[in-house]
């Protein structure tokens, strides 16, 4: 989501943007918290209970992962806008940075999109490999 916002110049397309990259940064780090606070078995290790979960805290915090996750989305749809609108604006050589961006992006969908048809072991592979490389 940064990088959409950043990207090409580094820097925001306005003032204005400020509140969306703070929403967004404030609730992944709360998913992130709430998600290393549940209780229950961990992920793709269901074997494995989670040492840090809060007894009782489960449908509390399932509830505030699911408000921050929202808020992530609706940040990167943000974010989006305000590529297209930079694309907009921008022209010669910014203009075709961001037409890379986009493409990296479609890419992106389309690895994801092609590795959820894939078997489980698989679509971890390459899930974890284009959320490396991209």
């Amino acid at each position: 989501m940064l990088v959409m916002l950043l990207f090409p110049t580094g820097h925001l397309p306005s003032r204005r943007w400020r509140p969306v990259v703070w929403a967004t940064v404030a609730a992944t780090a709360v998913v992130v918290v709430a998600t290393a606070l549940t209780p229950g078995p961990v992920g793709y290790f269901p074997d494995l209970q989670n040492p840090l979960g809060l007894a009782g805290a489960g449908p509390a915090l399932d509830l505030v992962v699911q408000a921050g996750f929202l808020v992530m989305v609706v940040g990167v749809f943000a974010a989006a806008g305000s590529l297209i609108a930079r694309w907009r604006r921008a022209q010669g050589v910014e203009r075709q940075q961001l037409k890379w961006l986009a493409y990296a992006a479609a890419m992106l969908v389309v690895a994801q999109i092609g590795a959820s048809l894939l078997p489980r072991p698989l679509f971890l592979l390459v899930s974890y490999t284009s959320a490396l490389l991209f």
